[in-house]
C-alpha cells in the first residue's frame, strides 16, 4: 500500500479560501510541499505522492496548481492523481454536468497531467460527487479508471445530527468501514481530525476587499454550525487505520493543506522536519 496526501490548489487566489503565508499555484511553495512530503512519514509510511482537489480548466488558478505540482511530482519520481471536485461538473458552457467534466477532461493541458509519467498507473480519477454519469465518461475515456465516492474511494464524512462528540466520532468511523468494505475500493481515505469552524470572510465579499477575522462560530462554507470531529489526542486516527483495508494499493490522508476544514497536516509536519513552507 502506498500513501497519497490529498491537496487543496487554492490558497492565495483572492476568493474565499485562506492562507496568508503561501500562494498554491507558486511553484516555489510547491516545491517547499514537496520537500516536507519527502522528508516525512506519516505511522511509518512514506509519502509516495499527491491527490489534487481538481475544478477542472475553468478555475484557471486551481488547475494551474495542479499543472505545476503534477509537473514536480514527475521530476521527483512521485506519483499524482485528481480529484474531482463538483465545480468540475459546475463550471462550462452548458448545464450538463457530464458534458463539462468531458469538457475539462478533454483539455490538453488536462490531458498533459493524465499521460504525465507521475499519474497514477492504474489512471485512476476519484469523483467526488459531480453529478457526472461515469459510465459516459469511462465509455469517453476508456484508459481512465473513474472511481466513485463511497465506494472506489473513501472520504470521513461528519453526522452534525449527532450531538455527543464521541459518538459523532464513531459514526464516522462505522461509515468509513461500511465505505471500506466495497469490492471496488481502491484509496481508502483517513484524517486525523476535522474543524471547518472559522468562516473567512462575510458571505459574498472578497478576500481582497475585507481585512477582518475570522468567525470560529460558522463553517467556513457559510449558514452552518461549525462541523468538528475530535482527533482524541491521535485515536481517532487509528480509529479509522482499524478499518482500513490494507490490501488496498493505496491510502489516502484527507488532507495535506485543507486549512479550511482542519484537516491539514502539514504545518505540523513540516515544523516536525524543520522545512518552512
Amino acid at each position: 500500500m502506498k500513501l497519497l496526501v490529498n491537496v487543496m490548489p487554492w490558497f492565495g487566489d483572492g476568493h474565499i479560501h485562506r492562507m496568508d503565508r503561501y500562494i498554491s499555484n507558486d511553484p516555489a511553495t510547491i516545491t517547499k510541499q514537496l520537500n516536507v512530503m519527502q522528508a516525512s512519514t506519516i505511522n511509518g509510511m512514506r509519502i509516495s505522492g499527491v491527490l489534487m482537489t481538481w475544478q477542472g480548466p475553468l478555475a484557471a488558478f486551481q488547475h494551474q496548481t495542479a499543472l505545476n505540482m503534477c509537473q514536480q511530482c514527475s521530476q521527483r519520481g512521485m506519483l499524482f492523481g485528481l480529484v474531482m471536485d463538483p465545480w468540475c461538473a459546475k463550471l462550462g458552457i452548458t448545464s450538463d454536468r457530464t458534458t463539462n467534466v468531458q469538457n475539462a477532461l478533454d483539455n490538453a493541458t488536462t490531458q498533459t497531467m493524465l499521460n504525465s509519467p507521475a499519474y497514477l498507473p492504474e489512471k485512476f480519477v476519484c469523483d467526488f460527487n459531480t453529478g457526472a454519469n461515469l459510465v459516459t465518461l469511462a465509455t469517453a475515456f476508456p484508459k481512465l479508471k473513474f472511481l466513485q465516492f463511497g465506494t472506489g474511494f473513501s472520504w470521513p464524512t461528519i453526522n452534525m445530527n449527532i450531538p455527543n462528540s464521541d459518538a459523532r466520532n464513531l459514526a464516522c468511523v462505522n461509515s468509513l468501514k461500511q465505505q471500506n468494505a466495497s469490492k471496488l475500493m481502491m484509496i481508502p481515505g483517513i484524517c486525523p481530525k476535522f474543524n471547518d469552524a472559522g468562516m473567512p470572510s462575510p458571505k459574498g465579499v472578497q478576500l481582497g476587499s475585507w481585512s477582518g477575522a475570522r468567525d470560529y462560530t460558522t463553517s467556513v462554507w457559510g449558514d452552518q454550525p461549525a462541523r468538528v470531529l475530535d482527533g482524541h489526542g491521535g485515536n481517532f486516527f487509528f480509529d479509522q487505520l482499524a478499518v482500513t483495508p490494507m490490501t488496498c494499493p493505496y491510502l489516502g490522508d484527507v488532507t495535506w493543506n485543507d486549512y479550511d476544514e482542519g484537516t491539514a497536516i502539514e504545518q505540523d509536519l513540516s515544523i516536525s522536519c524543520g522545512i518552512q513552507i
